[in-house]
């Protein structure tokens, strides 16, 4: 059984990709991250294949660099071909616009650009399941950093959520 997510992404992209990766080990959303791309070498293609393939939902990092990767392209196309268009989803990292020849691969699929909350949703719905609830703990903080903005109005609503989880 593959991984629940395959991200392909450029190397010179890994430091927003390892923020992602932060809030995909949040929400316990499990990952193939091809870790030889971090350290500069490349893996073996049978290998990420295999991966593509076994994957639930492939993740196309979007960015300047990623357009000038001929190998990032392929395991894009790749995807789409072995996985549906509905499985697939871009996110832009960076603000760029997608060159043509890869928005053409996408006919219905909105691009996610920088909001990492839609896009870990998104992955969770395509996973069948729900997001991770926060907890009583994280709903307090939250109300804790609205008091100290004087948004005291959102700070009981954070309050309330901390509260009734108990």
């Amino acid at each position: 059984m593959g991984h629940e997510v395959y991200i392909s992404y450029s190397m010179k992209d890994k430091n927003a990709v390892l923020r992602l990766c932060d809030e995909f080990e949040k929400e316990k959303i499990d990952f193939f991250l091809d870790h030889l791309k971090l350290s500069g070498g490349l893996a073996d293609p049978r290998i990420l294949s295999r991966e593509i393939r076994n994957c639930k939902v492939f993740l196309f990092i979007c960015s300047e660099n990623s357009y000038k990767t001929r190998y990032t392209y392929s395991e894009l196309k790749y995807a789409i071909k072995n996985k549906g268009e509905a499985k697939v989803l871009p996110f832009i990292i960076d603000g760029s616009t997608p060159p043509v020849y890869v928005s053409n691969l996408f006919k219905n699929t909105t691009f996610f650009s920088k909001d990492t909350k839609s896009l870990v949703a998104k992955i969770c719905d395509l996973l069948g399941r729900k997001k991770v609830e926060m907890t009583a703990g994280a709903w307090f903080n939250k109300g804790w950093d609205c008091q100290a903005k004087k948004d005291y109005a959102q700070a009981t609503e954070y309050y309330k959520k901390a509260a009734a989880m108990g």
